[in-house]
């Protein structure tokens, strides 16, 4: 199979590939010369242009550029690549230096300002910060005042329930004696009993259940003469308003 050679693209024959090709004078012949003739005339064209501008280059008799100046480089110590450094670095501030109005802080006081990792620090305090739950935590917890009134409002009931179990108790029997007994936290005596004239102890209130001052139930037991044998036993759940204030007791 014939061939080009690869710069002037020559055509190349190859009688062992193909042993039986006519020889062709135009194609191996004519058509060669032609291409070299033309790439002849390119060469001397530009080998004319000698010294004009984008032709070749005249040098003179030191192997240097005619008409071309090449200014003298300084010599390359430590100070001069230092100084050049030092330049470019001041060269990269200036390019990139902004004042705070052309980034949309024109307000913002020319001082300090945190970095990125001060700032998250900053934020992912948990002692400086609080967080949702602690906050309500803190929120609900116990003010003095709040404190203060339910104090009253838990005397106020142990005196509504003092009340309550005297009135229930004389209408049935004579009593001589009554006697508070075990004070919460609150002020609430949660055990009130009562005695007859010989001293036996005829009925007994205990409060229980919930948390004080908020007892769910009151619990009355009358005793027989003895003042020991139980005879019968009412237990009354206690009922509040939505502010938290006793208002009736219901027996089961």
């Amino acid at each position: 199979m014939a061939t080009e050679t690869e710069k002037l693209k020559l055509y190349r024959a190859n009688p062992e590939a193909n042993p039986d090709e006519v020889f062709d004078f135009d194609r191996l012949l004519n058509e060669n010369w032609e291409k070299l003739d033309e790439e002849a005339q390119t060469v001397g064209e530009f080998m004319d242009s000698k010294g004009e501008p984008g032709g070749l280059a005249e040098l003179d008799e030191n192997g240097k550029v005619k008409g071309v100046e090449i200014p003298e480089l300084p010599e390359m110590t430590i100070e001069n690549i230092e100084g050049l450094r030092d330049a470019l670095n001041r060269k990269a501030l200036i390019d990139h230096s902004h004042n705070p109005s052309q980034v949309g802080l024109g307000n913002v006081i020319n001082e300090k300002q945190a970095t990125k990792i001060e700032f998250d620090d900053h934020t992912n305090d948990n002692t400086v910060h609080i967080t949702q739950h602690e906050r309500e935590k803190w929120d609900s917890k116990e003010t003095p005042s709040g404190a203060q009134q339910k104090a009253n409002n838990a005397e106020t009931k142990a005196n509504e329930y003092t009340d309550k179990h005297a009135e229930s108790f004389i209408a049935h029997d004579e009593i001589s004696n009554r006697k508070r007994l075990n004070k919460d936290d609150s002020g609430i005596f949660t055990t009130i009993e009562w005695r007859r004239e010989d001293g036996t102890l005829a009925k007994r209130s205990v409060l229980s259940g919930g948390e004080s001052p908020d007892y769910t139930q009151r619990t009355v037991t009358y005793f027989a003469l003895d003042g020991s044998s139980t005879e019968h036993t009412v237990v009354y759940d206690q009922q509040y308003d939505e502010d938290g204030d006793w208002i009736e007791e219901v027996p089961r």
